[in-house]
């Protein structure tokens, strides 16, 4: 099993993705995210492409963590305080991301940030069908 950590993320991509054996391991440091990939995903031509590969799964990884610890509110929301659909309430959270990006910019700070926006947009589109 092989560690990548994000700070050897970058320069080791192209041999995380194609290390033996066909299953690796990666962590996030700011999210504790663990991703595993085994060998039925399709294998990556280039650098980018594993790192494209990697950051989806962190993503779903993060989405499905959060979904178990807020007990699927995001797609299904409890509506205690607000009477919102799935998507009303998903396109306020969003606008709240990217408030914080706006005030803030881009940065180490908001990098948190970018990763919720993305999860959200991903919910959005699943409540939107």
């Amino acid at each position: 099993m092989t560690r990548v950590t994000k700070s050897t993320l970058f320069m080791s991509a192209k041999d995380w993705w194609y290390s033996e054996p066909k299953v690796s391991y990666y962590t996030d440091e700011l999210t504790t995210t663990s991703v595993f990939m085994n060998s039925a995903e399709p294998q990556c031509k280039s650098e980018s492409a594993a790192l494209i590969a990697m950051e989806c799964d962190a993503i779903k990884e993060l989405l499905l963590m959060k979904n178990a610890a807020y007990g699927d509110s995001a797609l299904n929301p409890a509506n205690i305080f607000a009477s919102g659909s799935a998507v009303d309430n998903l396109a306020c959270r969003i606008d709240d991301k990217l408030m914080r990006i706006k005030n803030r910019g881009l940065n180490d700070e908001t990098e948190d940030t970018v990763s919720d926006l993305i999860g959200y947009l991903i919910l959005l589109k699943i409540a939107m069908k």
